[in-house]
């Protein structure tokens, strides 16, 4: 079964998002829309299949899936040629990551423990980071990118959908918004970020059709789909059944 973690924002729907996609439809499609002008904003790979959304942009942005071991010589590779790593997800060993312009210095880290990765994000808060992408496997092991960032940010790793609900309604009361958010097989675990932000967001745990229904009414509202991560399932597995679980 196919669930997914969706997060709208203020938006004006100007967004393509495509799910389930292999490896010669996400090129496909990648290079359809980068000649059109629009470039990948979200990123997700589970099962081998590709979840992305695309905003316009008119900047340069490379794309690529490796072995996790080159990480470090891609790395160097882009910075050489003045770019950054935006986006990078892990599924089964292998990497997919996402490179833009930049001229400041990024930090990443791939498949930590809960304790090495709060340890690691505690010491580059303190340095002036903040976290802009997550991406969490089982164990669970954490991938993360940190750039340059300044004021509050917090995350949270919860277990329990309805926990991960009501953490979001109480930062949302002291002026802060998610801006990444995941979901691991293991326990049924779900992952958040928040920093300063204004505006409504809706975020829920649903299936395909669902989004699309969701969509919809998001749009009549101004909202647009920010983050959608791809989780496939056995029935029987941890996650609970989906009916009914919309909020």
């Amino acid at each position: 079964m196919n669930s997914f973690v969706a997060l709208w924002k203020p938006g004006n729907n100007d967004l393509y998002w495509y799910t389930g996609l292999d490896g010669d439809e996400f090129v496909e499609k990648s290079n359809a829309l980068h000649k059109k002008s629009y470039r990948i904003v979200s990123l997700d790979v589970d099962e081998e299949l590709f979840t992305a959304i695309w905003k316009p942009g008119t900047f340069a942005q490379h794309w690529e899936r490796f072995d996790s071991d080159e990480i470090e010589d891609r790395r160097k590779f882009w910075d050489k040629k003045g770019f950054r790593l935006a986006y990078m997800v892990r599924d089964d060993g292998d990497v997919t990551a996402v490179w833009e312009p930049g001229n400041t210095k990024e930090f990443y880290c791939y498949g930590l423990d809960f304790d090495e990765f709060k340890a690691l994000d505690k010491k580059h808060f303190d340095n002036g980071l903040r976290l802009n992408w997550i991406a969490v496997e089982d164990g669970p092991e954490f991938t993360a990118v940190w750039r340059p960032g300044n004021g509050a940010q917090f995350w949270y790793f919860t277990s329990e959908w309805e926990d991960f609900v009501q953490r979001n309604k109480n930062h949302k009361k002291n002026g802060l918004r998610l801006t990444c958010v995941d979901k691991v097989h293991e326990h049924g675990h779900y992952m958040g970020v928040v920093r300063p932000g204004n505006g409504d967001e809706f975020v829920d745990f649903m299936s395909f059709d669902a989004i699309v229904e969701k969509n919809k009414e998001m749009k009549k509202k101004g909202m647009e789909l920010k983050v959608l991560r791809r989780l496939f399932y056995d029935d029987s597995g941890p996650f609970p059944d989906l009916e009914g679980l919309s909020h």
